[in-house]
């Protein structure tokens, strides 16, 4: 079911994000994290990472609020998890800039739930089968319309316990909870 208005993610037992333009966005619209070249992570003064800047100077900054988004998902015993469709073909998992990009920003080890890396034309719908035929209550956030009806559709194809909510929806991560 799509989701509108307020929404608390700790009224779930899972949470699944997309990636790219959800949980981090680029310096120019549409630029994924596959569409960086020769990058590298830069740290503030803290150590931690915000930005991962490419040799062009194009970048992408982790969304505010999301590491403390997810640490609260993990206080709470809700699992979290990634499907994305930012995955480059013939490429293995260490080399996935999706993959790479999470480890850089030193997140990749708060996803404890699913962690799925698509090509571009692979449907999430059908990717995601697996996890709404378990009938937890899960919670999808994407920023792509086909994507959010494509799991939608597999939910009530499946008789599945799945909202889908739109990226779009909110400003800051703490708003969902």
């Amino acid at each position: 079911m799509e989701r509108t208005g307020k929404i608390n993610a700790l009224e779930y037992d899972a949470v699944i994000v997309d990636l790219d333009f959800t949980i981090w966005h680029g310096s120019k619209p549409r630029l994924w994290s596959k569409a960086l070249k020769d990058y590298k992570a830069l740290q503030s003064e803290d150590g931690i990472t915000h930005y991962i800047v490419d040799s062009s100077g194009e970048y992408i900054k982790i969304d505010n609020c999301f590491r403390t988004f997810a640490k609260e998902l993990h206080k709470n015993n809700i699992s979290l998890g990634f499907c994305t469709r930012g995955g480059l073909l013939d490429v293995t998992d260490s080399e996935q800039p999706p993959l790479i990009c999470l480890k850089m920003f030193d997140i990749y080890d708060e996803f404890d739930g699913d962690k799925i890396v698509l090509y571009k034309t692979e449907n999430k719908g059908k990717s995601l089968e697996t996890s709404i035929a378990r009938k937890n209550k899960i919670l999808f956030i994407d920023d792509t319309d086909q994507d959010l009806e494509d799991v939608k559709l597999a939910n009530s194809a499946l008789q599945g316990n799945t909202d889908v909510y739109n990226r779009n929806n909110f400003t800051s991560w703490l708003e969902l909870l």
